[in-house]
């Protein structure tokens, strides 16, 4: 129950980040934390774009005027891509050395275990083993809940979750198996395979997805580069946007392709409701119920010639 309660609480803060070391000038409102947040961000880490910012404020009681030091502010930002933007400018800019922090807001007892993970962290250190720590997370097995795996380099694979709210900024995730619910797999580089999944509701902006298979529901795979293969999906309500897809095999529903540069095949459909602006279509075999095909297979033709 605990865990349950952390991880919603988790996922509520999920556009929330902490500032720490930011000048606290007393007896000021929270307007002041938030013009105190835009400054940062222009000043310190140089980003000028407008950030939507729903609200910012101190956390913990008023200090006296003769004490120096500075709470925390607590930033929640409308759009989750700005608050990604600021944290991974902060993290290439190297900010702490100036005394100055921005970290992801969680529930207490959330961090509490992010507390026991840094204190292993120094003692890996102590042992010179910094070349380990370059791995944000290996691998993450048997886990009821992980409500975000963020700004990762490396994830090794992810296996047997019941629940992964969100992989967002991965650089390298190489498997996710036998996950019940995966809500959102945003702006990852590489994603070798997506196995054994129940619900994926959207995989967005990914560059590599090598193969999706035997999931029962994927709603939308959206602005990929390369996916080569979906392979016995019961439901994919849309893919979009793709420039390669290789093979779409054993679908039960698929209700629309559109703007796919090219795809190479799609066998044992029984419905496809719209295949709309795809460039090449080689092989469309064993669909039962293909409403436009017909009709966007001649406009194409006619393209061609």
């Amino acid at each position: 129950m605990i865990n349950k309660l952390a991880e919603l609480e988790d996922r509520s803060r999920r556009n929330n980040l902490r500032f720490c070391g930011i000048e606290e000038v007393k007896n000021k409102s929270w307007e002041d934390s938030d013009n105190k947040v835009r400054e940062f961000l222009n000043n310190k880490l140089q980003l000028h774009e407008k950030f939507e910012i729903e609200r910012a404020h101190r956390v913990g009681k008023k200090l006296p005027e003769n004490n120096k030091k500075n709470r925390l502010i607590v930033v929640r930002f409308l759009n989750y891509k700005d608050k990604a933007t600021i944290l991974r400018k902060y993290t290439t800019m190297k900010l702490w050395t100036q005394k100055v922090y921005i970290n992801e807001d969680y529930s207490d007892h959330t961090m509490e275990l992010r507390k026991k993970l840094l204190n292993k962290a120094k003692d890996l250190r102590a042992k010179d083993l910094n070349r380990l720590l370059s791995i944000s997370f290996f691998s993450i097995n048997d886990c009821k809940y992980v409500s975000s795996i963020n700004d990762c380099k490396y994830v090794s694979s992810i296996n047997d979750c019941k629940y992964v709210s969100s992989i967002n900024d991965c650089k390298y995730v190489s498997s996710i198996n036998d996950c019940k619910y995966v809500s959102s797999i945003n702006d990852c580089k590489y994603v070798s395979s997506i196995n054994d999944c129940k619900y994926v509701s959207s995989i967005n902006d990914c560059k590599y997805v090598s193969s999706i298979n035997d999931c029962k529901y994927v709603s939308s795979i959206n602005d990929c580069k390369y996916v080569s293969s979906i392979n016995d999906c019961k439901y994919v309500s849309s893919i979009n946007d793709c420039k390669y897809v290789s093979s779409i095999n054993d679908c039960k529903y698929v209700s629309s392709i559109n703007d796919c540069k090219y795809v190479s095949s799609i066998n044992d459909c029984k419905y496809v409701s719209s295949i709309n602006d795809c460039k090449y279509v080689p092989s469309i075999n064993d669909c039962k119920y293909c409403t436009e095909v017909v009709v966007n297979l001649f406009a194409t033709l006619i393209k061609l010639y």
